[in-house]
Parts: C-alpha cells; sequence; structure tokens
C-alpha cells in the first residue's frame, strides 16, 4: 500500500501487491525477507530488505509484484515501504491494493517520459484491499492526491469509493491525465462515491486542469464526483479538461436520488457542494445520471455542459431540481441520434439559467435564408451559430443588395448583431431570472453603391530639356492639374534657387549658379505611378567686354602685361584689378578696345594672379556682365618641368612633358623643326606622340613660357 505521512516519505506497505512492469516475482514475508516461491524459482529474485527493493525499483527491474502474506491466524503481515513525496512511475505501470496518504500530506504521481502530443506511457492502478467498505485511495484529514500526465485507475471495494478523503482532502487531475475512479456497490449500506465519500461520507475537493480526462462513477446511491449514500457534495472545479460523471442506482426508488456531481442519495437537503466550470473545460451528462441541483445549488459555467440522452432513459431529464445555473458559457443538448436539439427540453422547468438565456428566430425579411440549421430555437449561449450553424447564407430578395448581418428591427434600426455567422447575442442582454431572453432578428440589407470608377493615373510630360539664364526665373509644368498625385524627386538635384512643389508637379525658380542639373521626377496616386526626367541647364555669364590675347604665363620678379579689351562704350569708366586691387582706372575717350598694360611688381613664383577688366555701365541682365578676366601665372626663370617617355596602354609610346603651369605655352622641337606646340592642360601636363619625332634617335627639346624655361630629352623610333 501507498502510505504518505506529514513527517516522513510516502510508504508502499507490504501487505499489499506492487507491480512494475512485466517480469514477475511473487514472495512471502518471513523474517523480514522476502523470499521467492518455488513456482517462481526460475525466474525469482530475493531481496532481504526494504533498500533491495528500493535499489531493484531505481534500476528500472521489468516487473516486480508484492503480494500480502497472512500467517496462521490469518492477520496480515508485514511492513511499510517509503517512497519519495513524488512518485514518477517513467513508463512504467504500477498495480498495488492501496493508498493511503496521512493527514496535512501529499503525494504526486507522474510520468516524466510523458509527451504533450503522446500522453502518458504510464499506468496506475489502485485497487481497494479485499476487506471491508474501504476506497482504492484514502486521503486524510487535508492530504492531496496529485495525478499528472498518468493514466489511472481507482477502484472501490465492498461500498468504498474509487478516491475517498475527509471534506478538507483534495485530488488533482492535470497536464494529460486520464483518471477512471469507480466507486463500488453495497445495496444495503450505500456504496462510494467515484471521487468524494463512501456511505454517510461527503465529497472532497476535486480539481481537473490542462487536459485532463476524468470518469467518474458512483457506486449504490452515491454521487459520481460528491457525496458517498446520503452525504453531502463537496467543491468541484473544472479549470481544463473535462469531466463525466456518472451517479450509482438508486437503493429506494421513492429517494431523491444522487446526482452525478453533488450530493448522494437522499441527501440534497445536507448541501450541493459547488461546480465551477471554466472557460475551454466541459462536463458530460446523460438522463441516465442527471444533475441534481437542489434549490441553493448554484453552478458557475463559463465553459460547456453537453447533455445527452440516456440509453435506459433517453426520454428523461439531465438537469434536475430547482437550483441555478450562472451560464456565461454554452449549454447544448443533443438527441438519441446525435442532432442538436434545445437545451431546454433535458433541463427542468424548475432550474434556473441565468446569463446566457436566449429564445431567438430570425427572419429573413423578404430574403432567402439556405444552409441554416434551423431558424428558431431556445439557445443557452450567446452564439448565434448554435442556431444557424455555420455554412448558411442569405440571398437578398432583389436588386443590387448584399446581407449585412441582423437586427433587432426589420427596418435596420434596431439592435444589430453583426458578425455574419455567429452573431454575439450578448448584444440583446442577459437572464437575470431564468426567464429566455426573447427576440426575432430581422436580416438586414445594403444596396450596393455604384461602382466607384476606376483612379486614373498621373499622366507627365514627356522628359524636359530647359535651359535658363542665371537670374532669370524657370516654371516647368510636369503633370495635369486635373489628375491630382504627390510628387518627388527619384534621383538628381534641381539648381539652388529652383524647387519642386510636391502637390502641383511644377518646378519653379531662380537659378543662382551656372551648370547643369537632371532630375527624375515620379508621380503617385491611388492610379499608379509615373515618371518623367528634366534637365536644366543654365549657362555661364555673358561677358560682354572681352580680350584679344591670353598672356598664359610670366617670369618671376617684375613684369609688363600688356592687354587690350574690347567691348567699351564712348566715356565708359573703366577699371583694372590685381589680385583684387585696383592698379589702372579711366574713361574711354570712344567706343572701342582698351589697351593697357599691367605691371606685376612682384610675379611670385608658380602663382597664379587673376587680372579683372570692368566697365562702368548699368547692366539688368543678371546672365551678362560689363567685365571680363584674365588669368595669368608667374613661373620660375629656370627649367622646373620634367620630361620622359612612357609606353601608353595602347602600346604606342608617348612624351609627357610634366610641372607646367595650366595653359603655359609649350613649343616642342626635333632639331631645328618644331613637331608640337599647344597649352598645359589643367593638371599641367603635356602629351604628344613620341612618333611626331624622327625615325631613329631624335634630340628633343622643349620651350615653355619664358626664354629659361627650356629642357631637352632623346628617344629612340624604330628606323623602319
Amino acid at each position: 500500500m501507498f502510505h504518505r505521512t506529514a513527517q516522513a516519505p510516502c510508504r508502499l506497505s507490504t501487505r499489499r501487491r506492487l507491480t512494475l512492469g512485466g517480469l514477475v516475482m511473487t514472495g512471502a514475508l518471513t523474517a523480514g525477507a522476502f523470499v521467492s516461491t518455488p513456482a517462481f524459482a526460475d525466474a525469482a529474485t530475493q531481496v532481504s530488505s526494504m533498500s533491495d527493493l528500493t535499489d531493484a525499483l531505481a534500476a528500472h527491474d521489468p516487473s516486480i509484484r508484492l503480494t500480502q502474506s497472512l500467517d496462521a491466524g490469518g492477520t496480515l503481515t508485514g511492513e511499510d515501504v517509503e517512497v519519495p513525496t513524488q512518485l514518477d512511475l517513467n513508463g512504467f505501470d504500477l498495480t498495488t491494493n492501496g493508498v493511503w496518504v496521512e493527514a496535512n500530506a501529499s503525494l504526486s504521481v507522474i510520468d516524466s517520459t510523458a509527451t504533450p502530443d503522446g500522453g502518458s506511457n504510464s499506468h496506475l492502478t489502485v485497487t481497494a484491499p479485499a476487506f471491508g467498505a474501504v476506497p482504492a485511495v484514502d486521503l486524510a484529514s487535508g492530504s492531496t492526491l496529485h495525478v499528472t500526465d498518468v493514466d489511472a485507475t481507482f477502484l472501490g471495494a465492498q461500498g468504498g469509493a474509487g478516491i475517498s478523503g475527509t471534506a478538507d482532502s483534495s485530488f488533482i487531475a492535470d497536464g494529460s491525465a486520464s483518471v477512471e475512479a469507480r466507486g463500488s456497490d453495497d445495496t444495503t449500506h450505500g456504496g462510494g462515491a467515484g471521487i468524494g465519500g463512501a456511505a454517510g461520507q461527503p465529497g472532497i475537493h476535486v480539481t481537473v486542469d490542462g487536459s485532463a480526462q476524468v470518469r467518474a462513477y458512483g457506486g449504490t446511491g452515491a454521487a459520481g464526483v460528491g457525496g458517498g449514500f446520503g452525504a453531502a457534495g463537496g467543491d468541484v472545479h473544472v479549470a481544463g479538461g473535462a469531466l463525466q460523471a456518472d451517479p450509482g442506482d438508486s437503493i429506494d426508488a421513492t429517494d431523491v436520488r444522487a446526482s452525478a456531481i453533488g450530493a448522494g442519495e437522499n441527501a440534497t437537503a445536507l448541501g450541493f457542494g459547488g461546480l465551477r466550470i471554466d472557460d475551454g473545460a466541459s462536463v458530460s451528462l446523460d438522463s441516465d445520471t442527471p444533475l441534481v441541483l437542489p434549490a441553493d445549488a448554484v453552478v458557475h459555467n463559463a465553459g460547456g455542459i453537453l447533455m445527452n440522452p440516456g440509453y435506459v432513459d433517453p426520454t428523461g431529464r439531465v438537469v434536475l431540481g430547482s437550483g441555478t445555473i450562472d451560464n456565461t458559457g454554452s449549454i447544448t443538448a443533443q438527441d438519441a441520434n446525435g442532432d442538436a436539439i434545445d437545451p431546454d427540453q433535458l433541463i427542468d422547468s424548475t432550474v434556473k439559467v441565468t446569463g446566457s438565456n436566449y429564445r431567438i428566430t430570425v427572419d429573413p425579411n423578404g430574403g432567402t435564408i439556405t444552409g441554416a440549421n434551423g431558424t428558431s430555437r431556445h439557445l443557452m449561449s450567446n452564439s448565434l451559430g448554435d442556431l444557424l450553424g455555420y455554412g448558411y447564407s442569405v440571398a437578398a430578395p432583389s436588386g443590387p443588395a448584399y446581407f449585412q448581418g441582423w437586427n433587432t428591427k426589420a427596418d435596420g434600426t434596431g439592435t444589430d448583431v453583426a458578425d455574419l455567422e455567429q452573431g454575439d447575442l450578448a448584444a440583446l442582454g442577459t437572464s437575470t431570472d431564468g426567464t429566455p431572453v426573447s427576440a426575432t432578428l430581422y436580416a438586414k440589407f445594403v444596396t450596393d453603391p455604384a461602382p466607384a470608377p476606376e483612379p486614373e493615373g498621373p499622366v507627365l510630360a514627356d522628359p524636359i530639356r530647359s535651359t535658363v539664364k542665371i537670374g532669370h526665373t524657370v516654371r516647368l509644368v510636369l503633370g495635369s492639374s486635373t489628375v491630382p498625385a504627390t510628387y518627388r524627386i527619384v534621383s538628381g538635384s534641381l539648381p539652388k534657387g529652383v524647387v519642386l512643389d510636391r502637390a502641383t508637379g511644377v518646378i519653379s525658380g531662380t537659378p543662382s549658379a551656372a551648370g547643369s542639373w537632371y532630375v527624375e521626377v515620379e508621380a503617385t496616386n491611388d492610379g499608379g505611378s509615373a515618371s518623367t526626367t528634366v534637365l536644366i541647364t543654365v549657362p555661364e555669364v555673358k561677358d560682354l567686354l572681352h580680350t584679344r590675347n591670353h598672356v598664359p604665363a610670366v617670369a618671376l620678379g617684375a613684369a609688363k602685361v600688356p592687354l587690350h579689351v574690347a567691348g567699351f562704350k564712348k566715356g565708359e569708366h573703366w577699371t583694372v584689378k590685381v589680385d583684387g586691387k585696383v592698379v589702372h582706372r579711366g574713361v574711354m575717350k570712344k567706343a572701342g578696345t582698351l589697351s593697357v598694360t599691367v605691371h606685376l611688381k612682384k610675379a611670385l613664383r608658380d602663382r597664379s594672379h587673376t587680372i579683372s577688366i570692368s566697365g562702368s555701365r548699368k547692366v539688368t541682365d543678371r546672365s551678362t556682365r560689363a567685365a571680363t578676366t584674365v588669368t595669368v601665372t608667374s613661373l620660375a626663370a629656370r627649367k622646373t618641368f620634367t620630361m620622359k617617355s612612357v609606353a601608353g596602354y595602347d602600346g604606342h609610346k608617348y612624351v609627357v612633358i610634366g610641372r607646367l603651369a595650366a595653359g603655359e605655352r609649350v613649343v616642342v622641337k626635333d632639331g631645328a623643326k618644331v613637331i608640337a606646340s599647344g597649352h598645359a592642360a589643367l593638371d599641367g601636363t603635356f602629351v604628344l606622340p613620341q612618333s611626331k619625332a624622327g625615325k631613329g634617335t631624335s634630340k628633343l627639346t622643349v620651350h615653355g613660357a619664358t626664354a629659361k624655361r627650356a629642357g631637352k630629352l632623346t628617344v629612340k623610333n624604330p628606323k623602319r
């Protein structure tokens, strides 16, 4: 026997039978030792102490069976076996002749090999001892038996309960546990409950949770879950999973019969106990095993109560008495064929169902309902789907209209029950006194509006090329004003002073600098998107004055730079500046060209000097100016440039002259023959093909802007 005390671990009594697995060992307890009998000598294992038994269990011996032994006087002999507070069956099956948990103690039976999908791999079978009216499990005051993820069977004997205890003891089944508890019959004194008390003993605290499945069968005159014959029920909480409870047959047909959950036979006055069903949990009942509710009993149902006709009394009621069901979940019923029927057909009219309790009729309101389960029913849930089903449809009477839902008034001005399939009936209110809330729901139709025209996408101009002078205004319209859109620049940028209006698609503004700007613009609306490109070119400011010659370089030190500037008007004042400093002023005596020599007092080595010449006329066009600029580079007198012959990527050779001034005049000679001349590039280099030199060996001379800026280079070309 399992024996659990508050001060010591739970114990397996050697006075009871224990089976673990498949190999069988039978022994008689003598002098504290287990000795195998001759009948099983070929498979016997001798254990001489309780520690040997513990070792055998820890080693997962395939099967061990301990059987009770009687001494010569017929008295049970043996000692208790201690087991842990938590017994892990670990995938094995265990059978014993009883479990006893002492006051304020707790025993938890688990299967650590169980899986959420596969369930338990272990089975626990507890049968009551074959003497007296005893339960399979006896829970002392304040004690608890907790079964998790284990398939378990508890069988009472001679009027005993499957699981019994005092009013303050508890049984819990959770995880994937599957539990069957059977009280035994005693037609003389009354039987015991499946889970609860023996005859005269009240029910215990029972909790079902997780996905556990619990089936409890009472003995003669006892509840399935609750009191034994003549005893009150206990508190039952179905927090998850499912509970099915069947009371035993009555001893006296004139008595108030035992309840599936609650009090035993003829004990309703002693107290129903309590029943709470949470959302997601369920309780199953039938007319052969009804739920009997005395006047003061209240069942709190937030989950589901499923009522079925019995086999013995298929037309009988399933819920009897005059108590109350506080219903925020659902109560459903079905006939012998499994078809849905009104739940009030299986509930006594004296039982009050408050909360979700409706009598509903649906009216197609001129339309046609197809595929519905029915059009009028008593519902004990807040779901219209329990009446109509979930595959129905409602066709409008005529014209371009569609079904929108249900309303309490035919003209659609009442309360909407808008969900087309389920429909939340709580919008109609709830029952407070057990009288159903009655309502007729009318189909609500809405006329189809005229189809909206397809939105028109943006229409943009072809790629735009525009030239605008500095200081002049540009305005470019990219899209149609009749087709609204949102515009954005996808890539590129606009000149400074020019912007894109994102709402109208107009590019406008006044550029302040010369250059070329390229942008891609995208327009988007409900009809789609489109894009185009814009190129805006802003020319350089036009000089109204200009020089006829260019002096790219001068020698170091003092230097004279002759200038000839055309475009002046008669009487126009002129000004010459060198590096921003005024060096000459005058007035034109006649229109034409100004000739002036600018003296550089100190030309610095390898430096550019800016000479600007401006007139006094008033210019209103910002794209023009009455001025011009000359850049002069002063160079060292010595040769500072480099010369070398290099091979190009194309396989040809080139003469590269470097460290020149930008724009410096360069002359290259082969002997007395000039083979190349020109100005240095901006990077200070001058390049010519070496093939311009004569065949064979050539001695090249290079002259820069001054006489002393010269150099020589010998190159060799093929003679052929």
